[in-house]
C-alpha cells in the first residue's frame, strides 16, 4: 500500500512540474496585447543592410517601437519604405527586401507577405478591396503598379508606367503615380483609371519627381529633384542640366497649372521634401535647407525659413493640421504647431532614420 502511494505521489508531482513548465513556456510565447491601435505610425527604415528596418507605434493606449517584431518574433526587414491602413489591413512596404508585409490592424499579426516584387516602394488604396504598390527601379522592363486583391489575397493586375514609380495620389476614380526614373530619367506623372486599371495620361512634370502630395482643393504638387550630367574623363564636371522644382497639377484638367524652380541647396531627405495638408491647410510645407511654408497660390519658392533646420521626412495630421517633422539624428518626431511653429510634442525613442507618419484615427 505504502509502494501505490509513493507512485501516486510521484505522479502528482510529475504532473504539477509539467503544467508548470507549460505556464512558463505560454507565458514566455505570449504575444504583446494592445488595448488600442489607434494613433500614429512612425515608418523607420533602418540602417542599409541591417535588416533592422521597423514600424513605430505611438498609440493613444500604448506605445512600442518596434510593433512588427514585438507581436510577430521576427525582424520586419531591411529599409521599411512605407505602410498604408487599408480597410481592417495594414501594408508595410520593405523596400530592399523585396516584399511587402500584410498586417492585420488589430493585433499587427502578419497574415500575408507579398514577396513577387523587384524593388517597391509605395502602397495606396485603390478601391474597397485593392491597393496599389508601386514597383521598379528605372533599370528594367519592370517598371509597374502592381494591384493587389486584399479579399483573395493575390496579385490581380501589374500595369505599366513610366521608369523608377514611386509615390501614389488617389483622387475620385483616378490614381496619380509620380515616376522619378529610378536610377535612370523620367519626367512625368502617370496616371492610372482604377475602374479599369489603365494609364489614361501622361503628364509631364520636372525630371526625378519622387514626392507627391495633394491639397486641399485636391491639386497635386510634385517635388521634382532636376536632372544632372557628367562631363568627360578625368574631371567629371557636373552639369546642372534641369534645376529642382515643385509642379502643381490640377487634377480636374490633368494639366500642370503653376512651375516654381528652386535654385537653393536640397538637403538629401530620400526624395520626402514636400507635405501638402490634408482637408484643412491653406499651406504646403517643403524641406530643402531648412522647412518652408508657402501659400497654395503661390508662384515663387519662399526666401524666408518656416524651421531652420533640416529633417529626414515631414507630414500633417489631416485632423489637426500639426507638422511631423522626422529627426532622424535623434531618432525621433518633433510635432509642431502649424500655425507659429511652436513644439507641441516629440515622439521619442524610434527606431532608425525615422521618414514618415501614417495617422489611424
Amino acid at each position: 500500500m505504502k509502494k501505490v502511494m509513493y507512485f501516486r505521489n510521484q505522479l502528482f508531482l510529475l504532473l504539477v512540474l509539467a503544467l508548470g513548465f507549460t505556464a512558463c513556456e505560454s507565458d514566455d510565447n505570449k504575444k504583446p496585447e494592445y488595448p488600442s491601435l489607434k494613433g500614429e505610425f512612425v515608418v523607420c527604415q533602418g540602417n542599409f543592410l541591417k535588416n533592422n528596418g521597423a514600424v513605430a507605434m505611438y498609440g493613444d493606449l500604448a506605445t512600442d517601437n518596434n510593433i512588427f517584431k514585438s507581436v510577430n518574433d521576427k525582424d520586419l526587414g531591411d529599409i521599411v519604405q512605407d505602410f498604408c491602413i487599408a480597410d481592417t489591413l495594414g501594408f508595410v512596404v520593405v523596400n530592399n527586401s523585396q516584399k511587402v508585409e500584410v498586417v492585420r490592424m488589430r493585433d499587427f499579426e502578419s497574415v500575408k507577405t507579398i514577396s513577387d516584387l523587384s524593388y517597391p516602394r509605395y502602397v495606396a488604396q485603390a478601391t474597397d478591396r485593392t491597393v496599389y504598390i508601386t514597383n521598379g527601379n528605372g533599370l528594367s522592363e519592370q517598371d509597374e503598379v502592381i494591384e493587389f486583391d486584399f479579399v483573395s489575397m493575390e496579385i490581380v493586375d501589374r500595369i505599366k508606367v513610366g521608369k523608377g514609380p514611386e509615390m501614389l495620389v488617389k483622387t475620385g476614380n483616378k490614381m496619380y503615380v509620380a515616376n522619378s526614373g529610378g536610377h535612370g530619367v523620367d519626367n512625368s506623372v502617370s496616371v492610372i483609371d482604377i475602374t479599369n486599371g489603365e494609364v489614361v495620361k501622361t503628364i509631364t512634370t520636372g525630371y526625378a519627381g519622387k514626392t507627391m502630395k495633394a491639397d486641399k482643393e485636391g491639386n497635386l504638387w510634385v517635388f521634382c529633384g532636376g536632372r544632372v550630367e557628367y562631363g568627360p574623363a578625368p574631371d567629371y564636371d557636373k552639369i546642372q542640366k534641369d534645376v529642382p522644382k515643385l509642379v502643381k497639377i490640377d487634377t480636374k484638367t490633368d494639366e500642370v497649372v503653376t512651375e516654381i524652380e528652386y535654385t537653393g541647396k536640397v538637403v538629401g531627405t530620400d526624395g520626402s521634401n514636400l507635405i501638402a495638408a490634408a482637408a484643412k491647410s491653406n499651406h504646403i510645407f517643403f524641406i530643402a535647407d531648412g522647412v518652408y511654408k508657402m501659400e497654395l497660390d503661390a508662384t515663387i519658392f519662399p526666401t524666408e525659413k518656416w524651421v531652420d533646420n533640416t529633417y529626414f521626412g515631414i507630414d500633417v495630421d489631416p485632423n489637426s493640421g500639426s507638422v511631423y517633422l522626422m529627426d532622424a539624428v535623434n531618432s525621433k518626431v518633433v510635432v509642431l504647431n502649424d500655425e507659429d511653429a511652436t513644439e507641441i510634442e516629440a515622439l521619442a525613442d524610434t527606431k532608425s532614420f525615422p521618414h514618415k507618419v501614417v495617422f489611424n484615427r
